[in-house]
């Protein structure tokens, strides 16, 4: 007996190509490069808001900038492999909108926040 909940029924599932598969890869990609750039440019408004001209602030932005750059590359490199699988079980645009949904509200309120406080 198939587990339900594992994968939908055959008369649900949507034909998916491993074509269709990798340019959702690139969406993610850019969503992330995104998601990194307003990020970077929310964060050094953000500081400069709350901090001031400091001699500590490029020091904080460049850490932060650098564990940003680390978090989305270990998001893509885990994107990969599970839009790949989702491709096969016919779950490919619920598994693209788990991490597109995310990439995209977190650059558009760094993104927010750039463009309220500069």
């Amino acid at each position: 007996m198939r587990n339900s909940l594992s994968q939908p029924p055959k008369a649900a599932r949507k034909p998916n190509s491993p074509i269709l598969s990798f340019l959702l890869f690139l969406v993610i990609v850019l969503l992330a490069a995104a998601a990194v750039a307003g990020f970077r440019d929310g964060l050094l408004v953000v500081l400069t808001n709350f901090y001031g001209l400091n001699e500590q602030l490029p020091l904080l932005h460049t850490a932060a900038s650098v564990l940003a750059v680390f978090a989305a590359f270990i998001l893509v490199l885990i994107a990969e492999p599970y839009l790949r699988i989702g491709a096969r079980r016919g779950l490919l645009l619920p598994r693209f909108l788990c991490f597109a949904i995310p990439l995209a509200v977190f650059a558009g309120v760094w993104y927010g926040l750039f463009l309220l406080l500069r």
